[in-house]
């Protein structure tokens, strides 16, 4: 997998490129979305310089683009600012948010995408930081209500998908779900193959959620294929392994991608 964020690259890299977005991407802050449209059109132009702008031009069309962004802009934004939530309510919130995701769609489009794959939220009420933040004392199941506004917003997100795709010029997209299996795997732990799930494997406190942390951070687990969740907002890898295996099958079945190369 070939990311433009990561600055250079050569020819062999545009063969087998699928372009992703960061996983920290907010459409109002963290890392904005339209600074990656930016990015990916420097991109384009360094590209270009490689192989050539008729050979550019296909590979932008024929690349996979997965998009997964709004969620940080919940979680690092409007749950924690009062000002926010006096101004929107969640249903309010959005359509605010829909109709950003809405226009970054429209733009990538405009910039030759063709194929995306488009993330729903993921359960957002069982990240270990909600629970500790948003939960009663000593709770340990989801914060239901935040999950709600995630199923609500993907509901809105799976309507918006086909009319985005019969207003866009040869599009293919397909909605991603993102929710239910982690839902599962926090709810139905050992039917996965974890024991852990309200703490996670790095960090300090009750549901261990301090701060972002690594495999050499005091205190972090021997084994994190046994959590769902490696620190206070990531789930571990064995969690993004599977979700990326369930993925990768429905892409290539949507976008009949040769399973050969």
């Amino acid at each position: 997998m070939f990311s433009f964020r990561k600055g250079s690259f050569n020819s062999d890299d545009e063969a087998s490129t699928i372009f992703n977005n960061s996983s920290g991407v907010g459409l109002q802050n963290v890392m904005p979305a339209l600074k990656q449209l930016q990015m990916f059109e420097e991109y384009k132009v360094k590209l270009a310089g490689v192989v050539g702008s008729e050979k550019a031009s296909s590979t932008i069309a024929e690349a996979l683009y997965i998009i997964s962004a709004g969620s940080n802009d919940y979680i690092l934004n409007y749950f924690v600012n009062p000002s926010l939530q006096s101004q929107y309510s969640t249903a309010q919130f959005n359509s605010l948010v829909l109709s950003e995701q809405t226009e970054f769609v429209q733009n990538l489009h405009k910039a030759g995408a063709r194929k995306m794959g488009i993330l729903g939220f993921p359960s957002i009420g069982c990240i270990p930081a909600q629970i500790t933040i948003f939960g009663a004392v000593g709770q340990q199941a989801c914060v239901e209500d935040q999950n709600a506004i995630a199923l609500a917003y993907n509901k809105q997100l799976q309507a918006l998908i086909p009319k985005w795709q019969a207003n866009l010029s040869g599009s293919q997209l397909l909605y991603l779900d993102a929710y239910s299996l982690l839902y599962d795997m926090f709810n139905n732990p050992s039917k996965h193959g974890f024991t852990e799930t309200r703490k996670a494997c790095c960090g300090h406190g009750f549901l261990s959620t301090a701060g972002f942390c690594n495999s050499n951070t005091e205190g972090t687990c021997s084994d994190a294929s046994k959590f769902v969740f490696f620190d206070s907002l990531h789930p571990t890898q064995s969690v993004y392994k599977r979700i990326a295996d369930d993925y990768e099958e429905k892409m290539f079945s949507f976008f009949k991608f040769d399973q050969g190369n």
